[in-house]
């Protein structure tokens, strides 16, 4: 983070070997430098805050060192969390809104870089930081004590508390080379593995289900929940060794719930989402795309070019194209009625909206 905009108070903590770690104390802002902003009301605890969004705002652009993590309600009331640097990707939020965690790449090896990981909470507006020593990790996805991140060069999913402790090491599933992704309830989580996806339980590591990739498609990766017994995978269909067609798949937690596209038509759906209509496009974290909701399992376009943060019932929560500056305002769309309304004031280089996906 940037030492020229903020001072932080720091106090080191013990961890598990490979990793270090800060918790801070106070982050008191420069005089001068940012209008003195009144946090507002939180969602309540263990709950599912639908329809809340962290943010990452700037003020002019992606790289103007006025990167600010906050947390805004379906209302658009705007709540500061934190200060974080231009680099910082935005992971995960807690279903009940009170815990995010932003991360960034740290240090000067190409090959094997350090994860330096912030661990927020946001009703203090305080983050425990830990730099995670292990190589290239992949998704970090929250769940109710901690958070879940695999270590690529051991293929081993850790489980680690929110103050980064480590909790527990699952044991390695041969050829799995993507997530973890937990599920909404918990109890689950999926990596993808070989073309397909394998489903294991938060308890023991033990996998309860291998969903192989539907017949002419490959490379499946899990999104997140659908609904209670159910989540999404995606996966892509090769024509002349090139990704010709994306597609969001159903899949149930067991085989009694049949594995089904959420469209019949072919596009770089890279995500879906169960609104009342089903919505299909391209995640926030991945990039911009078409955004479209499912009638008769065809697509029918809401946006042309859109970035999906969530979606809870009739909502869908959109930014536009980023490409300029590298922000956009975010947007709610009713995909009922076709109403547009801007969800708060202010532009935004990544957002996550809490929904059922996750």
């Amino acid at each position: 983070m940037s030492s020229s905009r903020f001072t932080t108070a720091l106090v080191t903590v013990g961890l598990a070997a490979g990793v270090t770690g800060t918790v801070a104390l106070a982050r008191p802002a420069e005089a001068g430098q940012r209008t003195a902003v009144t946090a507002g009301a939180l969602p309540t605890a263990g709950s599912k805050a639908w329809g809340w969004t962290a943010a990452i705002q700037h003020s002019t652009s992606s790289r103007d060192d006025q990167g600010r993590l906050v947390l805004i309600s379906p209302a658009g009331a705007s709540n500061p969390v934190g200060e974080v640097s231009d680099d910082a990707m935005l992971d995960d939020v807690s279903y009940d809104g009170r815990r995010i965690i932003t991360s960034r790449w740290i240090g000067t090896s190409v090959e094997k870089p350090l994860r330096r990981v912030a661990i927020w909470d946001a009703a203090t507006r305080k983050a425990t930081f830990v730099t995670l020593a292990i190589e290239n990790t992949d998704r970090i996805s929250i769940v109710s004590n901690g958070f879940l991140v695999r270590d690529k060069a051991t293929q081993r999913v850790q489980l680690r508390s929110f103050t980064g402790a480590l909790l527990t090491t699952y044991a390695a599933v041969s050829g799995t080379h993507d997530g973890p992704i937990a599920t909404p309830g918990g109890g689950h989580f999926m990596e993808s593995r070989g073309e397909g996806v394998v489903i294991r339980d938060s308890a023991t590591g033990a996998v309860t289900r291998t969903v192989s990739a539907p017949t002419g498609w490959k490379g499946c990766a899990p999104l997140g929940g659908w609904d209670a017994s159910s989540f999404v995978m995606t996966c892509f269909k090769p024509v002349d060794d090139n990704r010709a067609d994306d597609r969001p798949f159903r899949v149930g937690f067991t085989s009694s719930v049949p594995t089904t596209p959420v469209t019949t038509s072919a596009g770089s759906w890279h995500g879906a989402w169960p609104t009342s209509a089903p919505l299909i496009g391209m995640p926030a974290r991945i990039g911009d795309g078409r955004a479209a909701k499912v009638v008769n399992g065809s697509p029918v376009t809401v946006r042309t070019t859109a970035a999906v943060t969530g979606a809870v019932g009739d909502k869908a929560y959109l930014m536009g194209s980023r490409a300029s500056t590298g922000l956009s305002a975010i947007d709610v769309v009713n995909l009922t009625t076709g109403a547009t309304s801007r969800l708060t004031t202010g532009l935004y280089s990544d957002a996550q909206t809490i929904d059922q996906v996750g």
